[in-house]
């Protein structure tokens, strides 16, 4: 029963992120497509937005449907696959159903001819980057020195650690132990290590990504995504300082096995703070800050800003060999993506999968 909940809850929460999406990403832009701003409340557009919500959540409740079958009439090593294979399977099918709105958003704006009735603009602000919208990267220290800490005790109390360590916990509180080494005592240590890593890159991303700046109110678009940068980079210190504090109590259930029945709901607590947080953060700011309420807030419907969709395949990955930047914003959604013409972007792709999956190989199998 614990399952069967965890599972349909997450794929319900899925659901919920992908339904909003048209509402957090930027008002010049939908499906994918670059539209002129009171473009957005149009009512015909309004519905298609509506629309596309239906479909998603349809989509959604089958397949938490799907889940549900797999708890009632199947054995849990079924189900646990099954999740997976539904969670992908939504992931899929609901990229299909986005292909659908994008597809009618390109039409309407080639039937309407958007584009030739505006003036077209692109806003740089040479300023914008000298400007601190981050945190310092010295803030990641703090994570740091507890990852240190973690590493000087689990040796200083090695000879306690019980020859078996548990080495993984699922949602029902079944542990699975291996034997302990001087390696594989250090794969939350580790991981930890990845986790700062990986914040602390993302923090640079936020500080370098190319800026966007909305041409018919350049004032005010620049203030968003400057407090847009600056909520997301707190955010995300505050993230990686929880994750790197629930891998550090996972490391003292190995030390001290007595704390293992609270390993799951610790683990759980914390996974939903980050999630809840990053919904609700999504939903206040809107992509770039677009949401954010800023004085002043008056809008030249004569200029939009530079229609740059033939760089945006299917709406969603950016390919543009003539734009040094490796860092963008997303087209659809919250959040930063690749300019994928970058051979840097395939590079750190690589990098970022290779370390994630090889520290947990090369300290287990030392």
């Amino acid at each position: 029963m614990i399952t069967a909940i965890f599972y349909i809850s997450m794929l319900l929460i899925m659901v919920f992120i992908f339904s909003i999406l048209p509402y957090i990403t930027r008002r010049t832009e939908q499906f994918g497509v670059t539209i002129p701003y009171k473009i957005y409340m149009r009512t015909d557009i309004k519905q298609i937005r509506k629309t596309y919500v239906f479909y998603t959540i349809l989509l959604g409740i089958i397949i938490a449907l799907l889940q549900l079958c797999l708890h009632i009439f199947f054995r849990e090593n079924v189900q646990h696959i099954g999740f997976t294979i539904n969670t992908f399977l939504f992931i899929i099918l609901s990229f299909f159903v986005y292909l659908q709105f994008h597809k009618k958003m390109k039409n309407m704006k080639a039937k309407e001819n958007w584009p030739v009735e505006k003036t077209q603009r692109t806003v740089i602000d040479t300023s914008f980057h000298l400007e601190r919208n981050v945190l310092s990267n010295w803030f990641y220290l703090i994570p740091l020195v507890v990852t240190i800490g973690t590493i000087l005790y689990t040796f200083f109390m090695y000879d306690s650690i019980p020859n078996e360590i548990p080495m993984h916990t699922n949602v029902n509180g079944e542990v699975r132990y291996d034997a302990k080494t001087p390696f594989n005592v250090l794969v939350m240590p580790g991981t930890q290590l990845f986790m700062i890593g990986l914040f602390f890159f993302i923090n640079i991303i936020i500080g370098k990504a190319k800026q966007q700046i909305h041409a018919g109110n350049p004032k005010v678009s620049k203030i968003q995504n400057q407090l847009y940068r600056k909520k997301w980079s707190r955010f995300l210190f505050i993230s990686s300082v929880l994750m790197v504090l629930m891998f550090l109590f996972i490391q003292l259930t190995f030390i001290h096995p007595i704390l293992q029945k609270y390993e799951t709901p610790i683990t759980l607590v914390i996974i939903a703070i980050i999630f809840i947080g990053s919904i609700i953060l999504s939903i206040r700011t809107g992509q770039g800050g677009s949401r954010l309420k800023i004085d002043d807030d008056q809008i030249d419907d004569h200029m939009i800003d530079r229609d740059e969709d033939e760089h945006w395949k299917l709406g969603q990955f950016y390919f543009n060999k003539n734009d040094p930047s490796i860092f963008i914003e997303k087209r659809f959604g919250v959040g930063w993506t690749n300019n994928w013409a970058h051979p840097i972007s395939w590079i750190l792709l690589l990098l970022i999968i290779g370390t994630a999956i090889g520290i947990p190989l090369l300290l287990t199998n030392l």
